[in-house]
């Protein structure tokens, strides 16, 4: 039991530590792109995001998919020799795929950027086809770690590869800006910013890796068969995939919206600079969307651990709540306040409806993340995985049939139609399998209640003011309706006894009463 109850302990803590570099990595992830925008406008912006999702699908892999297989792997490897093997065929295939990857974009990037709609984009693809060369690195570095369980490198090499990442991003931006660069010259020059943030990353591991076995010769020779790295390439790359999916649901989206935007923008009627306009306005919500999901990424992962027996069907079905009425509150809230938001930030209220739109998604973007790591706490990961892509299916489809009937707010309404189906999906698999305790009919009736209630405080709130065109009171009027928001809502929380106190207690406390469960 002793034992039983410091594995625990040991997992509580690992767990922490990745989850508190994973929020510090999404809220650098979120932030910048403020800022970026502000510099570059909506064109550089749209520049930006055209490419991004190829650079971030490489990161991610690098940091939740290839990772989590390869430690996997080595923690079931009692021998270091083992280990190292492991290490050696994982290296040779990650190698073999990302150069495949390099090669492929870098050659057929003038291909991709016509699928697009814009030939302009080929450098910053060719740019960008670079970061695959760091995601073998990046990967059996974290793997090793993980697989002999230590976090700590993980999480160093992250937060340092972000705050690097975001530091040279903004700092080549302000400098390109300044010099009267062009556009495209400053979005390959911005994501050249974002693969030296990740190189920094890469070297942390490597510096790490050298230290440790600096006076030991080299543990393993380069040999083995092709069919030992075949086998490893089964076991890495797809799981790999689908391992890290639930990570990537925006990414997915942005990078359908990246081949179907700009072409249905101009069988709408819309070409040219408008058009790219028009994509830049489109993704002024992404970062407001990413950051919305920080708190049910932490809640997913706190909850994680905790998943085993009638207490973790509980404490499952208790994450899905929390995530409701956050994710909820949230889409509601940026509904409500979205021409603030949007002239704080980005200066002016252009593509207001398309960000109060977007704001929806939220309601279902928490949802997702919470319900994915139940499902794949249980090992259900495929089942998981083919919610999501069902969902990006929709998107896809929708983004072609609605973009060319009604804009951009086609694209948004796509998106809210392949998130809702993934959590249709995802909500019927967690019955299915009674994975959650599942909330009764009341509380659904008392979580739209407070929706309703807060989303009319909030319209009544604002009535005074109407629109502002002036960032200052803008910035006033969107922070003074979110504390109101937020004061409101856990007024509402409380008085409609959304959640009982031992509820929350137990949540909170969940960790610590499994740790005396082990230890008796």
């Amino acid at each position: 039991m002793t034992n039983d109850r410091s594995s625990f302990v040991r997992l509580l803590k690992s767990v922490s530590l990745l989850t508190a570099a994973a929020l510090i990595g999404k809220i650098f992830s979120a932030v910048y792109r403020i800022p970026y925008q502000n510099m570059t406008g909506d064109i550089g912006y749209y520049v930006y995001q055209q490419v991004y999702p190829f650079y971030g699908i490489a990161m991610i892999l690098a940091l939740y998919g290839f990772p989590a297989v390869l430690a996997g792997e080595m923690v079931q490897q009692k021998k270091a020799s083992e280990r190292l093997e492991t290490m050696k065929a994982a290296g040779m295939v990650l190698v073999s795929a990302a150069a495949s990857a390099f090669v492929l974009l870098f050659l057929f990037a003038p291909v991709v950027a016509d699928a697009m709609g814009d030939g302009q984009l080929t450098p910053v693809l060719r740019m960008t086809s670079f970061v695959f060369l760091l995601v073998p690195v990046l990967s059996l570095g974290r793997g090793y770690y993980q697989g002999i369980g230590r976090m700590e490198p993980t999480a160093l090499s992250h937060v340092v590869e972000q705050v690097c990442r975001v530091s040279f991003i903004l700092l080549f931006a302000w400098a390109a800006v300044s010099a009267g660069l062009g556009v495209y010259d400053t979005g390959a020059g911005a994501i050249g910013a974002s693969i030296a943030g990740a190189g920094v990353g890469a070297l942390i591991l490597l510096l790490l890796w050298w230290f440790q076995h600096r006076r030991k010769p080299l543990p393993f020779r380069f040999r083995g068969s092709g069919d030992e790295y075949r086998t490893m390439g089964k076991k890495l790359l797809i799981p790999g995939v689908v391992a890290c999916l639930g990570a990537m649901v925006f990414l997915f989206y942005q990078w359908i919206d990246a081949f179907t935007v700009i072409p249905g923008l101009e069988a709408y009627g819309i070409s040219g600079r408008e058009a790219k306009e028009t994509k830049g306005v489109l993704d002024r919500a992404q970062p407001l969307l990413q950051f919305g999901t920080v708190i049910s990424t932490a809640l997913a992962a706190a909850v994680l651990p905790s998943l085993r027996g009638k207490e973790g069907v509980f404490l499952g079905g208790l994450a899905l709540r929390i995530s409701l009425v956050i994710g909820g509150a949230a889409a509601v809230g940026l509904y409500t306040v979205a021409e603030f938001v949007n002239v704080m930030l980005f200066e002016n209220s252009r593509g207001t409806e398309l960000m109060a739109a977007l704001a929806v998604s939220l309601l279902f973007s928490g949802w997702i993340v919470t319900a994915n790591a139940i499902l794949q706490g249980a090992g259900r990961v495929r089942m998981a995985a083919g919610s999501i892509v069902a969902g990006g299916i929709i998107k896809l489809v929708g983004n072609i049939m609605l973009i060319p009937a009604f804009g951009a707010i086609g694209a948004a309404a796509a998106t809210i139609g392949g998130l809702a189906v993934t959590s249709l999906l995802q909500g019927k698999l967690l019955q299915r399998h009674r994975l959650v305790s599942w909330p009764s009919g009341r509380w659904f009736a008392c979580w739209m209640t407070l929706l309703a209630l807060l989303g009319a405080g909030l319209w009544v709130l604002q009535l005074p003011v109407g629109s502002v065109d002036a960032r200052t009171a803008a910035g006033v009027w969107a922070l003074g309706l979110a504390g109101a928001g937020v004061a409101l809502c856990l007024a509402l929380v409380k008085g409609l006894r959304l959640f009982e106190r031992q509820e929350w207690n137990m949540f909170s406390a969940g960790g610590n009463k499994n740790e005396k469960r082990g230890a008796s």
